[in-house]
C-alpha cells in the first residue's frame, strides 16, 4: 500500500499534468475572458475562459527577461527547502514541491507562450490556474510547517 507521502506526491503531480493539459485546452477552444464575460449580469461567481496574462500576479507587466529568472531562483529555492526537509518535515517538504510544480507550470508556459494561460475566472475580475493554487498551497504549507515558528505562532 503506497504511503501518504506518496499520495499527495502524485496527487500535486497529477495537478500540474492537468493545468498544462488545460492550459492547452483553453488556449484551443475557449473564448477570450471578455467576449465569455460580456452580456453577464450580476456577480458570476465562476467562468471559465481565456485570460493571457502577459506579466506576474495581477497582470503587473513585467518581461519575460525579469519574470523568467524570477521564476527560475524561485524554483530552485523551493527545491532546496523540499531537499532539506525531505526526512525531518515531510508535510514541509511536500508544500515546497507543490510551489516548484507550480512555478514550473507558470514558468514553462510563459517560455512557450509568452504569457501565463489563466482559465479560471473568479467574480469576474481575477484570473487563475491550477499552477497558481498550487504555488500559494506550496507558500502557505512551507510557512505553516516551518520548524522555526514557534508553535503558538502557528495558529
Amino acid at each position: 500500500m503506497p504511503s501518504r507521502r506518496f499520495v499527495i506526491l502524485l496527487a500535486i503531480l497529477a495537478l500540474g499534468v492537468a493545468d498544462a493539459a488545460l492550459k492547452a485546452f483553453a488556449i484551443a477552444t475557449l473564448p477570450d475572458e471578455q467576449t465569455a464575460l460580456s452580456g453577464v449580469e450580476g456577480q458570476s461567481v465562476l467562468a471559465f475562459a481565456l485570460h493571457r496574462n502577459p506579466g506576474i500576479a495581477f497582470d503587473i507587466p513585467i518581461p519575460l527577461t525579469i519574470v523568467l529568472p524570477i521564476t527560475a531562483v524561485i524554483c530552485v529555492a523551493f527545491a532546496y527547502i523540499a531537499y532539506k526537509h525531505h526526512l525531518d518535515n515531510k508535510p514541509q517538504s511536500l508544500a515546497a514541491v507543490a510551489a516548484v510544480i507550480g512555478a514550473l507550470g507558470n514558468g514553462l508556459d510563459r517560455l512557450i507562450n509568452g504569457f501565463t494561460t489563466d482559465y479560471i475566472i473568479l467574480f469576474q475580475t481575477s484570473a487563475i490556474n491550477l499552477s497558481d493554487v498550487l504555488i500559494l498551497l506550496g507558500i502557505v504549507g512551507v510557512l505553516w510547517y516551518d520548524k522555526n515558528i514557534p508553535s503558538t505562532a502557528r495558529y
